[in-house]
């Protein structure tokens, strides 16, 4: 897929997950106490393990399977998608840490904000560690978003490509219903991910046509 075509993909995608921007400006809590494990616990396991899609191991997957691709099909394209792997993670990787450790480090996650209109939940029935602070935003929902969305390149068929979409979705949904995070975290680490695989394309090419034409800058930089 070339970048063009790739380019307009992700605008589309862009903008279909504006249609989710409304469900940002319910009252906080509205979705998350109405779809939890708690009022659903028999989906517990099935998010449970689909959340693990969002866990940073995922990232090392991903980049494996780039450089298994590398070594059996060596050229300059291939070359490509390593550096914009690896520049889409970092982006993506330090947008979340700046955001959640640092800017917005006391947002409160759904348990604790939520926990004094709800004294019935139990959370001691689940295996499953309920975070209290770090809230925004979802870090799960932004790595997922970033390797889903990556890893469209390699997808020729458009079907496939939106169950890939769904499947980004759903592992951001599945921190809501964990009782993880807000909809406003997932909405914005879904955006995180999106924008930085399409700024890492954008600097891949930059640095490559940089290194592709040296003696163009050269006589450029004699002609000042």
């Amino acid at each position: 897929m070339n970048s063009k075509k790739r380019n307009k993909r992700y605008q589309h995608f862009a903008i279909a997950l504006l249609f989710l921007a409304p469900l940002t400006l319910l009252p906080k809590g509205f979705i998350e106490t109405r779809y939890n494990l708690f009022e659903y616990p028999e989906l517990f396991s099935l998010f449970r393990y689909s959340t693990l899609l969002g866990d940073g191991w995922m990232l090392l997957a991903v980049l494996v399977f780039i450089l298994v691709r590398l070594h059996f099909y060596t050229n300059r394209k291939k070359l490509k998608e390593l550096y914009s792997f690896i520049f889409a993670a970092a982006l993506m990787s330090l947008t979340v840490c700046l955001l959640k450790n640092i800017i917005f480090h006391n947002e409160l996650r759904p348990i604790a904000c939520l926990s004094l209109q709800n004294v019935h939940w139990d959370t001691t029935q689940f295996n499953i560690h309920f975070n209290r602070l770090h809230s925004f935003p979802s870090g799960h929902t932004a790595t997922f978003a970033c390797i889903g969305f990556f890893l469209m390149r390699f997808i020729k068929k458009t079907f496939h490509i939106r169950l890939l979409f769904i499947g980004i979705l759903f592992v951001g949904f599945s921190r809501m219903f964990l009782f993880q995070h807000f909809v406003l975290d997932v909405f914005i680490g879904l955006y995180i991910g999106l924008f930085s695989v399409v700024t890492a394309d954008k600097i891949t090419a930059l640095i490559l046509n940089k290194r592709k034409n040296p003696k163009t800058v050269l006589v450029l930089n004699n002609s000042l």
